[in-house]
């Protein structure tokens, strides 16, 4: 019997000049990032950088180059592109659930110039891998888990990639929070996207959940409305419906 899906392969920065802040995308160490913003710089033309944070603290990276491109920003107010090249020394700190990644913190900086104060960026998270087999590792296992424990993507623009939801595992040791979730859920009577399971322990396989207080896998919030995903709590048969 033949198989087909597709599910798409994780790019990572070096690839091609995207956003800085990208967050579908990883950066894997030893590699260069090749990313850029948009910027409004007044009369001083200064140039902002890319910062990370590691041991607490915002460490610079590289400098950005500045043009004009009406292509990449296409806002009037903020004509400047900031490109940034810098190869990847850092893997970050914080392990990411469920796959080989750890996540790093970054940000664009705008240092003081004369009159004109610093400015910070929004804070976005970056998963960083050691290496591009590790990035592979993940990615085969997503397969895996595609082919044994949830249903298999027939279109490369579906939202799940196994039992992943843009990279965030769908079973594990789950914590209820109120903000800043890693998935929004909307619980469902019927045509849920994941069929849950609620377990005391061992939460292997798709769609079983360990409510837990800390140290969860992933964060999820209950939504009524504008869900990622939607759920049906079960008693037996967990996994992805679609």
């Amino acid at each position: 019997m033949l198989l087909t899906f597709a599910i798409t392969t994780p790019a990572y920065a070096a690839q091609t000049l995207q956003p800085i802040d990208e967050t579908d995308t990883v950066w894997i160490v030893g590699t260069d990032v090749n990313g850029y913003g948009c910027w409004s710089l007044g009369s001083t033309k200064t140039a902002p950088t890319l910062q990370v944070k590691v041991g607490g603290k915002w460490i610079t990276k590289a400098k950005a180059k500045l043009t004009k491109n009406a292509s990449l920003c296409t806002d009037a107010k903020y004509p400047w592109v900031a490109t940034y090249h810098w190869y990847v020394d850092e893997l970050g700190e914080i392990p990411h659930g469920g796959n080989l990644a750890r996540d790093i913190m970054a940000r664009e900086f705008l240092p003081k110039s004369g009159n004109a104060t610093s400015f910070a960026g929004n804070v976005f998270v970056k998963q960083v891998y050691r290496s591009q087999a590790d990035l592979m590792a993940d990615y085969s296992n997503t397969i895996t888990s595609s082919l044994g424990g949830g249903s298999v993507s027939s279109s490369s623009s579906s939202k799940f990639a196994g039992c992943y939801f843009k990279g965030k595992k769908l079973f594990g040791k789950v914590q209820i929070v109120d903000m800043f979730p890693d998935i929004k859920v909307q619980v469902v009577d019927m045509f849920p996207d994941l069929k849950v399971q609620k377990v005391d322990m061992f939460p292997n396989s798709c769609g079983q959940w360990q409510i837990v207080d800390m140290f969860p896998d992933i964060k999820v919030q209950f939504v009524n409305m504008f869900p990622d995903i939607k759920v049906q709590f079960v008693d037996m048969f967990p996994g992805l419906t679609r």
